[in-house]
């Protein structure tokens, strides 16, 4: 397998990014609930913590209970991760599955989305991460399931 470096995962999952029409985001925050992400995304966001000398953040199943819930990076000044937030924050509001009360019009298709998540798939195989999957909550692998 070929050593991939941090900073050509990170052009190539901003590039699949791209791929994902903006929607005018109200910060209304009720889409910020566990969320989960892929190996390129999980460089993506240490790196950025790291260089925003920010804590990584993991909470217990009784610490999400008394917090609603919500993601933790989630704070009274909104995402401390949002310029690299994943791709399923990325998609609130965007598609079907991923429903904002304030966005009325679909943006992408149902085969837009699979192309989007292919290429995904495809860098994350790449970096030879396509066991694992992080969440809000817990890391999980999936070849311990």
């Amino acid at each position: 397998m070929k050593i991939i470096p941090r900073l050509e995962i990170i052009r190539r999952l901003n590039d699949i990014y791209t791929l994902i029409p903006p929607v005018s985001c109200r910060q209304c925050h009720q889409c910020c609930k566990p969320i989960m992400w892929f190996e390129p995304e999980e460089i993506n966001i240490r790196f950025f913590l790291k260089e925003h000398n920010l804590s990584y953040i993991t909470w217990s199943d009784k610490e999400f209970l008394s917090h609603d819930m919500r993601c933790p990076y989630l704070d009274e000044d909104g995402c401390r991760i949002y310029p690299v937030r994943p791709i399923v924050c990325r998609f609130q509001g965007v598609v079907s599955d991923l429903y904002c009360p304030f966005q009325s019009e679909l943006l992408l298709t149902d085969v837009q989305v699979k192309q989007i998540m292919n290429q995904l798939n495809e860098l994350t195989r790449a970096i030879g991460g396509i066991n694992d999957v992080y969440a809000t909550r817990k890391t999980i692998n999936n070849s311990s399931l």
